[in-house]
């Protein structure tokens, strides 16, 4: 089945921000919709430049609990959306869901930006791969 077909069951629409975007605007931005687990960060233009999950949301809340021998992490430092992000890793509407479910786990997505001619255009959450994908748990 292609990513096409069902990236937007769940997830209708998909939430973006700027990197200058400050922390509480990422929050509030992840907190819209109780289905996201993300946000995309986008230039001018709506191309993918990275990802901020709820895990980096959290490091941002806890901070007080991240164990340092440094002293402080990127994420007590962080102010704004550039500061949080990681590296993004993205589909095509004509990829396979294997290769969602592939992104998903080697490198522990939970929504997974769907990119078209370089655009954010939506996202596959993890649960349309879970409720479409019918592959064997040992890939056979």
């Amino acid at each position: 089945m292609k990513v096409r077909e069902c990236f937007r069951a769940i997830s209708a629409g998909v939430d973006l921000v700027a990197p200058e975007a400050s922390v509480e605007e990422v929050i509030a931005s992840v907190t819209r919709d109780p289905a996201s687990r993300a946000v995309f960060v986008v230039d001018g233009d709506h191309r993918l430049l990275g990802i901020i999950d709820a895990r980096g949301i959290l490091s941002v809340l806890g901070g007080k609990y991240i164990q340092s021998s440094f002293g402080q992490t990127r994420e007590l430092l962080a102010t704004r959306a550039a500061d949080l992000m990681r590296a993004p890793h993205w589909l095509s509407p004509e990829d396979d869901l294997e290769e969602g479910l592939r992104i998903a786990v080697q490198h522990d997505l939970h929504d997974i930006p769907v990119v078209e001619d370089g655009r954010v255009m939506g996202n596959l959450d993890c649960l349309e791969i879970i409720v479409n994908c019918r592959l064997s748990p040992m890939g056979g």
